[in-house]
């Protein structure tokens, strides 16, 4: 039986300044579409909110079956992420990935690293500076970014602090631009990042890869949409592969990651950054997919098809299902 598949998306091309940097290129929405169709499903590609709620609601009126898979990042929202889940759960409709709360705690990198302490998973000493606040008790040189981007935005080589002069400037330019700061104590080694899948309750990992890249910072410069800059190396130490592993499944399980996440750590031994469920799916210059090594694209897909169908079963989902 085909699934219908509702493609939500953000378009990359569509914006022309930084605060686009998470959205899908045009390339990998055409790369998705034609694999879920090469499969046999059907496939509806759609953006903007009230189009994309108006089809929903459409489709559910008409009782169809279908997916949303859950593109749209949005901009400047700590809730960004949860758009697509926290609608589709309250109407009663299957989505990709895992439900807003998760996007939510994962989209914040101050939950994230205190639940990674909570769960015995090292993570470097933090602050969040806010509008009222001011940095304290923490140990130069430190990294600035924002709490609630990713793709590294706002990160450059001015992200890596020496002194509480260029502490208060680079806070300053952040706040205005992002709203509340992480600072965090700078970690010397590697960058390593790890792949997550989830169908069914259960979970299964990647292998480990450093990630390679130019220059001292991990920046938004490298992170290019048309290109893959850096590089995945797989000459990860067994031990750190191991640790990492099973931190990330610890992680997961106790957030309640659905469908895919990706996980990134740092340093030698490694410390835990952040956790993102909703990383790119582009074959080009997205980590996640090409963490899964050997697995064919269509394959990965029908993975995370399949979670989020499973996933609706779930009794989060009956009030959507019995009063929309």
């Amino acid at each position: 039986m085909k699934t219908l598949h509702l493609i939500a998306f953000d378009l990359f091309e569509n914006r022309k300044d930084a605060l686009d940097s998470e959205w899908e290129s045009k390339s990998t929405l055409k790369k998705l579409k034609d694999t879920l169709e090469d499969l046999g499903d059907e496939v509806i590609s759609i953006q903007k909110p009230l189009n994309i709620v108006q089809k929903i609601i459409d489709l559910k009126k008409n009782s169809r079956t279908f997916l949303v898979w859950n593109l749209t990042e949005g901009f400047l929202s700590r809730n960004r992420e949860s758009y697509i889940p926290a609608i589709c759960e309250y109407l009663g409709v299957a989505h990709s990935g895992s439900d807003a709360y998760a996007q939510a705690v994962t989209l914040d990198k101050i939950a994230s690293k205190e639940i990674a302490k909570k769960l015995s998973i090292p993570t470097p000493n933090f602050q969040m500076i806010t509008h009222n606040s001011f940095p304290s008790d923490l140990t130069f040189p430190v990294f600035a970014k924002p709490v609630y981007e990713g793709s590294s935005l706002g990160i450059d080589e001015e992200s890596i602090i020496h002194d509480s002069r260029n502490l208060l400037a680079k806070v300053d330019s952040l706040q205005k631009l992002y709203g509340n700061v992480l600072l965090e104590e700078c970690i010397e080694g590697n960058d390593w990042t790890i792949g997550v899948l989830e169908i069914g309750g259960k979970y299964r990992v990647s292998r480990v890869a450093r990630v390679a890249y130019p220059g001292a910072v991990y920046d938004q410069k490298t992170k290019s949409k048309y290109q893959m800059i850096e590089s995945l190396e797989w000459d990860v130490p067994k031990e750190t592969e191991e640790i990492i592993q099973e931190w990330s499944l610890r992680f997961c399980k106790y957030v309640g990651i659905e469908g895919y996440a990706r996980l990134d750590y740092k340093g030698n031994p490694p410390m835990f950054l952040e956790c993102n469920a909703t990383p790119g799916l582009s074959e080009t210059y997205s980590l996640f997919p090409k963490l899964w090594g050997s697995m064919k694209y269509s394959e990965l897909l029908l993975l995370i098809r399949d979670s989020g169908l499973l996933a609706s079963k779930q009794r989060r989902f009956q009030y959507g299902k019995e009063y929309s």
